[in-house]
């Protein structure tokens, strides 16, 4: 049972950590997306923009494509922050799947009197599974929910994952 406790309390002490640091990064991550976004619409207004007959043409005839390349240039290096955000929350998925899985396996080999224990500040043991099952789920979920928002140009998906993260400690009365 302590092996299973101790598998639980780092899981959670884990997730706590993950909390932490996406709170300390939400402002700065959801400006970084809603800048990329601007730029990417900026990029389609741009794109049909007929300069042709202007004197702007006339005076820069390669006004278009050079300001086109800066902002193609900026929209990668945003791309590339973003890139580095999935990859903080892939190492986070990884982490706390292998957790999971230990917990996992050691919770098999208890009986269920030992699962029917209950805890002073969380749901009896029995419930542990769900919750584990559950937040290896939520790491599964963001990570795909990040790819999926920049495969997709900010159409699908989401990098707003603090509420989630928040609210499965909240359900199983870790905070």
């Amino acid at each position: 049972m302590k092996e299973v406790d101790k598998s639980l309390d780092i899981l959670v002490s884990t997730h706590r950590e993950n909390i932490q640091h996406w709170k300390a990064t939400e402002g700065e991550n959801m400006k970084l997306v809603d800048t990329w976004k601007n730029h990417i619409q900026q990029r389609q207004l741009f794109s049909s923009l007929d300069v042709s007959e202007t004197q702007l043409n006339d005076l820069y005839p390669e006004a278009k494509e050079n300001l086109s390349l800066k902002l193609e240039n900026k929209i990668s290096e945003f791309q590339t922050k973003l890139n580095n955000i999935v990859d903080t929350i892939e190492k986070q998925k990884n982490d706390v799947l292998d957790i999971c899985e230990k917990f996992d396996r050691l919770a098999e080999r208890l009986d269920n009197e030992a699962m029917m224990e209950d805890k002073l500040d969380q749901v009896s043991t029995a419930y542990m599974p769900e919750f584990v099952f559950l937040v290896s789920k939520l790491y599964i979920h963001h990570y795909n929910s990040m790819k999926a928002y920049l495969a997709s140009q900010g159409k699908t998906g989401s990098f707003d994952i603090v509420p989630s993260l928040e609210k499965i400690f909240k359900d199983y009365y870790f905070m």
